[in-house]
């Protein structure tokens, strides 16, 4: 069932909390989703954004490509948030039935891959 968005952007379609970006391949099916969703609260992510290949379809290879996530979790201790980074990036793994490369938001220090990254990234997900 499609749920009310909280998040900024109004335009694009929401389950859940969880929006499927425009103009890219789906890779969360329809009902992965809310265990997408689950994850995300149960591991205090703030949001969750995709980036590179998985969102350009034309370079996107289902069964050798990684999905790339960028992860802002909620202030926690050190500790916590090692923790959730290594359970997320497990569960979703095994949610979505593929590799994930996870960024977390703010650890890019390269100004040119960092910009890119803003420019291009797609939310996937909102507390």
């Amino acid at each position: 069932m499609l749920g009310r968005c909280v998040c900024p952007e109004k335009h694009l379609p929401c389950y859940s909390g969880l929006i499927r970006p425009v103009n890219a391949p789906d890779h969360v099916p329809e009902t992965k989703k809310d265990q997408v969703v689950d994850a995300c609260q149960r591991h205090k992510v703030r949001t969750l954004e995709a980036f590179g290949s998985t969102l350009r379809p034309a370079e996107y290879r289902a069964e050798s490509s990684d999905i790339d996530l960028l992860v802002h979790f909620v202030p926690m201790d050190p500790y916590a948030r090692v923790t959730s980074y290594f359970a997320l990036r497990d569960e979703l793994e095994q949610i979505l039935a593929a590799q994930v490369d996870q960024v977390v938001k703010g650890a890019v220090k390269d100004a040119v891959i960092a910009r890119k990254i803003e420019r291009t990234k797609q939310r996937l997900y909102a507390a």
